[in-house]
């Protein structure tokens, strides 16, 4: 899936799907750009909690990029 639309574009997809109009879609898939697919990566490993040194900073880089685009 990244390989065909790249990860921009299906951040923008997921983003839109959870509610964002199109503005905040399109600024939380710039702010994550190519970070989305380790978050996925790292989340389908998780149990949910952040442990491990990857898990923190896929957590840091949504909080970054939900406070660049004002969600926080």
């Amino acid at each position: 899936m990244f390989d065909c639309l790249g990860s921009e574009r299906v951040a923008f997809m997921m983003f839109a799907e959870l509610g964002a109009d199109d503005d905040l879609a399109e600024c939380m898939a710039e702010a994550i750009g190519d970070d989305l697919q380790n978050i996925f990566e790292i989340a389908t490993l998780s149990d949910g909690e952040a442990e491990t040194e990857a898990e923190m900073d896929a957590v840091f880089a949504v909080m970054d990029a939900g406070l660049e685009c004002g969600l926080v």
